[in-house]
């Protein structure tokens, strides 16, 4: 029988028993919960890891990229501007033929010598000249050279000719080079192709892949040759034929490709196999007989393994081709790498302190690069470009980068259906752009202006005329400064000069006037006869000018340039485009100002009073005005738009449209071809000059040979000089520079189809 009290100590141990094994289960469940959160926190760590690991690899493949490409073309800027220095070179040996009648074995060496070719220009064969021997003067020719001390001298090779070359003048005269003395390279079909493009062009021009007759049995390479035009001191030479007949003989340099690279980009890498391999060709095909040069020649030309990485980039000098080839082999990284697996091993914080380091790593090396490669570009532009157009890059820099934010906010005002929001931002782009478009416009007037290619075409026109019409279109801009313009002119006054230019002197004039007057201030223009000629005048009661800033404000070697009164920013170029334009008229441009007073700017034009004939022109205004209208059965032409910028298509078919009942599109001058045979009832071409696969040039010259009565139009360039000209001799009818609007494409609708 048991008692209450022998119960008693069971009843404890139980009690106790159940409470330990309370702990216990608490303790398995808190040991079993740290476990899967250790666990998961492996896990955790493990995927971070690998992502480090797998943003570190691609990222670090695309800096190998990335600095793959940089060497690339750093390499190919090397190449180009290598080949632009031998042409000054030729071209200053040109030069002392030009400027004397004579130029002697010793007086050639000289030059050579003093160039220093071994230091300045390392890699280089040598310079030489070679002479046009006509049929008739050979055998004087080859006695003439033997008497200076060649006994053995004779033209090769032998053959009977109507013109021989030889090659007479070769610095230095020493070892392989002798064997190139009294060579004929006009009879050698790649070498005489180059010879003709360089005389009839009047250009450096480099021939194909040749071997060089300085060549032997020994450490045989490819070679090629660039060649200049001497031509015959005082003769013209506008011409080809004037060239032709001009022509004495050529400034050239032969070059062996391998020791010519190792001039220009150095020996040490050519036979690393771990270099980046590059290789050159002539034109754009990529074949063993086009090959030029090759730093790793026992490498095949063709890869296609996916290990390499490959890029290709073309060098054009002169319109001469030369492709180059670069490859390497990819840089491969390996995921569970001893440095990852530690990462793996360390656990969340670490491998979390890892990613973040090696991502700021990544993105610094990155940011690094970009400023690099920017600091490149930058060099090479400070270095082709002088202090002028440095300012014209400084100021467009502005207005693009303000469109270039306004469209962001813009298109979240249209995502965002906002009316007013686009209309505001819309017209902020409208101001831009038209400011890009001034200095552009200013930009290309004093280019053309600068080389004597701008044209000018005087006429009579009422110059109050147009001074009103430029008050009114600068009314808007006047307003939104309290500013008033007035005027003290005559009713009348009639000017023979230049209307455009007359117009962009005041244009500038006015615009700054503007510029520099306090809101609520007043601008005053005004016109004055006195003798033989009218002065104007543009007054403003502004901030003024300093007396020694006065002397720079005409002088383009001198920057003087200030923010106006709302913060606009110029240039100072619009005072001297001002300056040139008055004085192609003989007149005269000055100022007079006062610091917080004002200013006044005057100019000159000489008077000449309007023919009878030309008033009797202008009451007969609106009726031709009213004849110029387009007849509507001219409004529905068959139009095509040869364009390969999609933008650029857009805008001229919204233009075109207007005068439109079909238009058919090309995206290259073979395609431009195509349609014009298969559509003979084209009515208008509208041709872009700078087309893929062939250019405008071309695709007219062969529609021509097919349909001679097809109107075509050529888009060029304003500030490209020559563009006019080449499209007209290629056989369009007119041309029209971009951007065109359509006034000025209903001009020529109007020349063309209103008849």
């Amino acid at each position: 029988m048991v008692t209450s009290h022998s119960l008693l100590p069971m009843l404890k141990t139980d009690t106790k028993m159940s409470n330990d094994n309370k702990y216990r289960n608490m303790s398995r469940k808190i040991l079993f919960t740290k476990k899967w959160i250790s666990f998961a926190t492996l896990i955790i760590g493990m995927v971070l890891t690998i992502l480090a690991a797998i943003y570190t690899k691609r990222n670090t493949e695309a800096l190998a990229k990335l600095d793959f490409a940089l060497v690339c073309n750093e390499t190919a800027s090397k190449i180009s501007t290598r080949l632009h220095s031998h042409a000054q070179l030729l071209r200053g040996g040109a030069s002392l033929f030009a400027s004397s009648d004579s130029v002697t074995r010793q007086e050639w060496k000289t030059f050579i010598g003093s160039s220093k070719l071994d230091k300045n220009l390392p890699g280089i064969q040598g310079v030489g000249f070679s002479v046009i021997i006509h049929k008739e003067q050979l055998q004087r020719h080859i006695q003439h050279i033997r008497k200076e001390g060649f006994p053995e001298y004779t033209v090769r090779p032998a053959g009977d000719r109507e013109i021989y070359t030889a090659i007479i003048y070769l610095e230095p005269f020493t070892g392989r080079n002798l064997r190139a003395f009294g060579y004929d390279m006009y009879s050698e079909p790649i070498r005489r192709k180059a010879m003709e493009q360089a005389c009839d062009y009047d250009i450096a021009a480099l021939s194909g892949k040749v071997v060089l007759v300085q060549e032997t049995d020994i450490d045989l390479q490819s070679g090629t040759l660039m060649y200049v035009p001497v031509y015959r001191k005082g003769m013209p030479v506008n011409t080809t034929e004037e060239r032709r007949s001009a022509l004495i003989g050529w400034i050239y340099s032969p070059y062996r490709m391998v020791d010519l690279m190792q001039g220009i980009i150095g020996g040490r890498d050519l036979n690393d196999e771990n270099a980046i391999h590059m290789q050159i060709y002539d034109n754009e095909s990529i074949s063993q007989n086009s090959l030029l040069f090759d730093n790793q020649s026992k490498d095949t030309i063709g890869h296609t393994d996916n290990s390499v990485e490959t890029l290709t980039i073309p060098v054009v000098f002169n319109e001469k081709k030369w492709t180059l080839r670069f490859s390497k082999s990819k840089v491969q990284f390996a995921y569970f790498e001893n440095k990852v697996l530690i990462i793996l091993s360390s656990g969340f914080i670490i491998s979390l302190l890892l990613f973040f380091l090696s991502l700021s790593l990544i993105n610094a090396q990155v940011r690094a690069q970009q400023l690099n490669e920017s600091e490149i570009k930058l060099r090479e532009l400070n270095a082709s470009k002088d202090k002028f157009f440095s300012i014209i890059a400084h100021d467009l820099k502005s207005p693009f980068n303000s469109v270039t934010s306004i469209c962001n906010l813009l298109v979240e005002q249209i995502k965002n259906k906002n009316i007013e929001g686009i209309d505001k931002y819309a017209n902020f782009v409208i101001k831009s752009s038209n400011k890009a478009m001034d200095l552009l416009q200013n930009l290309m007037e004093w280019s053309l202006s600068q080389t004597g290619r701008m044209e000018f075409n005087p006429e009579y026109f009422d110059v109050v005329s147009r001074i009103n019409q430029i008050i009114q279109f600068y009314a808007d801009i006047a307003g939104q400064k309290s500013i008033t313009i007035k005027n003290i002119l005559p009713h009348k006054a009639s000017v023979f000069a230049d209307k455009e230019m007359i117009s962009t002197v005041l244009r500038n004039l006015i615009s700054n006037a503007i510029k520099f007057t306090m809101p609520g201030g007043n601008i005053v223009i005004s016109a004055t006869e006195k003798q033989n000629e009218i002065i104007f005048s543009v007054s403003d009661d502004g901030v003024g000018i300093s007396e020694s800033s006065i002397e720079k404000l005409f002088r383009i070697d001198q920057t003087y340039s200030t923010t106006g009164t709302y913060k606009e920013t110029g240039t100072g170029l619009g005072l001297i485009l001002c300056k040139e334009f008055v004085e192609k008229h003989n007149g005269k441009i000055w100022v007079e100002s006062e610091e917080k007073k004002g200013s006044i700017f005057y100019f000159t034009l000489p008077y000449t009073a309007k023919p009878e004939e030309n008033k009797t022109v202008e009451k007969d205004a609106a009726a031709q005005d009213q004849k110029n209208q387009i007849n509507p059965e001219f409004s529905g032409l068959k139009i095509v738009i040869a364009e390969d910028d999609e933008i650029s298509e857009m805008l001229i078919t919204i233009d075109a449209n207007k005068f439109s009942k079909e238009i058919l599109k090309a995206r290259n001058g073979v395609e431009a071809v195509e349609i014009c045979r298969n559509n003979p009832d084209i009515d208008l071409v509208l041709m872009d000059i700078k087309m893929p696969i062939m250019d405008g040039y071309e695709a007219t010259r062969q529609i021509r040979l097919f349909n001679k009565d097809v109107v075509i139009i050529a888009q060029t360039a304003y500030a490209m000089l020559g563009d006019s000209e080449d499209a007209i001799e290629a056989g369009c009818n007119d041309y029209i520079s971009k951007p065109f609007n359509k006034d000025k494409l209903r001009a020529l609708i109007k020349k063309y189809f209103n008849k």
